[in-house]
């Protein structure tokens, strides 16, 4: 038995079945707190009680538990970068979630260093 868990996000800490009549409440499997996923059945326990949940959000949480973090010099590329290019806050928003989905931070950073590159030639900025 493969059983992926997640701690339990904080709205789900104090749920009851009242309170979200939307939660398909189900038999607890495990019987301990957690928020867990087997095959594509995905179900959170809490305070005794089991609900079914949507298999897209656990693996969504997985992947951003598996996302690499930013070293010292991406850090510092995207800082230097927001001084730099208008609206920059925006573009590199879009990049960071570009590069969440696609789980290819390196692919999307020399993208940006080379659009970078390009736009302080064309202004002639050191």
């Amino acid at each position: 038995m493969n059983i992926k868990s997640l701690p339990l996000e904080s709205w789900m800490k104090n749920l009851s079945s009242k309170s979200s009549p939307r939660l398909k409440e189900i038999k607890p499997i495990l019987d301990r707190p957690g928020y867990f996923k087997y095959d594509n059945k995905v179900w959170f326990e809490v305070n005794g009680k089991a609900f079914e949940y949507n298999v897209k959000m656990f693996d969504y949480r997985m992947n951003l538990l598996n996302f690499p973090a930013l070293n010292k010099d991406t850090e510092d590329l995207l800082r230097k970068s927001s001084y730099v290019v208008p609206g920059s806050k925006k573009t590199i928003e879009k990049m960071l979630r570009f590069s969440l989905e696609n789980k290819d931070l390196s692919k999307s950073l020399s993208k940006m260093k080379l659009r970078l590159k390009k736009f302080k030639e064309a202004r002639n900025i050191k």
